[in-house]
């Protein structure tokens, strides 16, 4: 039954490389939601808590305590929004900067040995099958979110790199 093994496979391969990820990235003194909420807040510049739960695909109990993490390894700023003080906002830090740096790294190095001798054409067709259930469970801003990574107000910002 391809529809079900197809969703099969996909939650075996994240759930392999998470855990995989969860190690390598130990050596750089993080987890894989520190990672990706590093990523997030990097590529969106300062966010709202709200935007990077979007984006860093933890969900809001962990991404809380995630961001209590950031902020006491000193990779993370917490302040309240200038314009509304019950939004919070986040922002990177420079030792934030350097940590993500090494993550990515880490990253870019597993996600290269998995993808070997995988064709780029396969990987492209992947990505728009993907982009094409994403569509059908998402509402169409969110869509729109999810495939480029951009605010709704933001234009011609390439993706991050996950």
């Amino acid at each position: 039954d391809v529809p079900v093994y197809v969703f099969h496979l996909m939650v075996a391969l994240s759930r392999t490389r998470d855990a995989q990820l969860e190690r390598l990235l130990r050596g750089a003194g993080m987890n894989l939601a520190h990672h990706r909420a590093l990523t997030v807040i990097i590529r969106f510049g300062p966010c709202t808590m709200s935007e990077l739960a979007d984006f860093s695909a933890v969900d809001r109990t962990t991404l809380t305590r995630t961001v209590d993490q950031l902020v006491r390894n000193g990779w993370v700023d917490r302040r309240g929004a200038p314009d509304d003080r019950r939004r919070v906002q986040l922002t990177i830090t420079e030792a934030g900067q350097v940590a993500a740096a090494q993550a990515r790294d880490i990253v870019a190095r597993h996600n290269a040995e998995i993808l070997e001798g995988v064709p780029e054409t396969l990987l492209r067709a992947m990505v728009t099958a993907e982009r094409m259930m994403i569509a059908n469970i998402s509402s169409p801003e969110m869509t729109h979110r999810l495939r480029t990574l951009t605010r709704p107000e933001d234009k011609g910002h390439p993706p991050a790199n996950d």
